[in-house]
């Protein structure tokens, strides 16, 4: 059991036992398999809050979400008493390109247009297909802004803010 969680981030769901030989069926907030791969281990947090570390022997994609293989979970039934669990990884371990952000850097930050005009803060993240949409609240209001290049002109996580641009009224922001 794992007693702090400080440094754990939340990167997928556990959703239920796959086949009787201990293989899970996960939903993953990850791009990419190799991010678990990559950091080892996952922790599982389930609904009593209870936090158990686990070795990642495999990843692999089935249909929509993956097939993950982890140490010490080798029945249906082992696997099924994780249903619904969190699944968190050390922040610390994870690595990125210098363009690219983790949603928990994201979630928080103060969104400006490149006006200066504060939008709001960054509440939360929707993934889509073609982009992740950033949900950006102000008292009961939110917007929507598509994370693209045209959009989001700068994300600074040392000034804690992001800078994006209304060009051709894509945010519907005319009353602002």
């Amino acid at each position: 059991m794992c007693k702090s969680n400080d440094n754990l981030v939340l990167m997928g769901r556990l959703l239920h036992a796959h086949g009787v030989k201990g293989l899970a069926l996960i939903h993953s907030y990850a791009d990419s398999p190799d991010d678990f791969i990559q950091v080892g281990s996952v922790f599982l947090r389930g609904r009593n809050g209870r936090v158990d570390k686990y070795q990642v022997s495999d990843i692999r994609p089935h249909k929509r979400h993956y097939l993950m293989k982890l140490v010490g979970l080798d029945s249906r039934e082992q696997v099924d008493s994780h249903k619904g669990d969190d699944i968190l990884v050390d922040k610390n371990l994870l690595v990125r390109d210098d363009d690219e952000f983790f949603w928990f850097e994201l979630i928080g930050l103060d969104v400006y247009l490149d006006s200066g005009v504060w939008l709001g803060r960054l509440n939360r993240i929707i993934s889509t297909r073609a982009n992740d949409i950033y949900i950006v609240k102000k008292g009961k209001a939110e917007i929507y802004i598509p994370a693209t290049v045209d959009v989001v002109r700068k994300i600074d996580l040392e000034e804690n803010k992001m800078i994006v641009s209304d060009e051709g009224g894509i945010l519907g922001l005319n009353e602002i």
